[in-house]
């Protein structure tokens, strides 16, 4: 894959392939949980949203594998028990039918094998191919890993108190509105980095594990 192609691809097979052997199975992790969060009934399966919260945990070494391997155990038999009601709550919806496929991956200790996994046409049937999932998972790599053509070296100086602590309320509370506050902060601290303070200043979407908040708070 050439950097023109990360830049502009709605494809994210070819945008794993790249990254495989160099991301961080966090950042896979978490990439895996925001493509679950996007295809989410209202109404939120209470062990499916557990395993979430509990793979986001584990993800930043706040969870054990034994707990987020009890959610798996949870995750497996309370959808096995219900199995016949569980199409009417996720199947009704084209781009809920991998919520479940997804969530499992999280389990694997294999992640860019799940992540891969997670592609929508690897569950999907080629006519029913939901390409507005596609684009949107693409737009999610991009805020997570950034430009791997062109990584940015974060300055001490750029990890200001204000920032480091705008960044960690944003990662935290998932309160991705903050972004361009974030970006005044940076600039004030001195970073003039145009491809941080656009990410900042842009429609996003954004993530959780969003490269330019993983950088300033030291994240890998």
């Amino acid at each position: 894959m050439t950097e023109a192609e990360w830049l502009v691809t709605r494809t994210p097979e070819p945008m794993l392939d790249h990254l495989e052997g160099t991301s961080s199975d966090r950042k896979l992790r978490l990439f895996l949980i925001e493509c679950v969060l996007r295809v989410l009934p209202e109404s939120v399966d209470e062990a499916i949203a557990n395993t979430l919260a509990v793979a986001a945990k584990y993800a930043d070494g706040k969870a054990s594998r034994p707990e987020l391997s009890r959610c798996s155990k949870l995750l497996r038999d309370t959808h096995q028990t219900r199995h016949s009601t569980w199409p009417l709550l996720y199947n009704d919806h084209i781009r809920s039918v991998p919520a479940w496929h997804v969530t499992r991956q999280l389990m694997t200790k294999a992640t860019h094998e799940g992540a891969r996994g997670c592609a929508w046409s690897r569950t999907r049937p080629a006519k029913t191919y939901p390409h507005d999932e596609s684009a949107a998972q693409s737009d999610l790599l991009r805020c997570i890993f950034g430009n791997p053509f062109r990584p940015v070296t974060f300055a001490t100086s750029w990890r200001s108190e204000t920032t480091v602590a705008l960044a960690s309320a944003i990662y935290d509370e998932r309160a991705f509105d903050r972004l361009p506050i974030l970006a005044d902060a940076l600039e004030e601290a001195g970073c003039d980095h145009p491809d941080v303070l656009s990410h900042c200043r842009g429609p996003g979407p954004h993530a959780r594990g969003c490269w330019v908040v993983d950088g300033v708070l030291g994240k890998e």
